[in-house]
């Protein structure tokens, strides 16, 4: 009887996942509550995603809601500084 290997010749042919790029000065941390996707993005892409629409509550977290780069539905958005090395 012959054993299934579990990552058999996918593991031969798969393509690692890319290292995250690095952050520069400009670059936040952004996540989307609704889809939880994590992306970092220049400040005037973030600005750009802003508009038309942009709503931000200091007290609330997260507190932009605007539209997702990732998911592309409006929702709300949790922004930080990205770390830099």
């Amino acid at each position: 009887m012959k054993r299934a290997d579990p990552l058999g010749k996918r593991a031969l042919f798969s393509v690692p996942e890319p290292d995250e790029p690095r952050a520069g000065p400009l670059d936040v941390r952004v996540r989307c509550s609704s889809c939880d996707a994590r992306t970092t993005t220049s400040l005037p892409a973030l600005i750009r995603n802003h508009f038309p629409l942009w709503v931000w509550m200091p007290g609330r977290k997260p507190g932009h809601l605007m539209r997702c780069a990732t998911c592309h539905e409006v929702a709300w958005h949790d922004i930080s500084r990205a770390a830099t090395p």
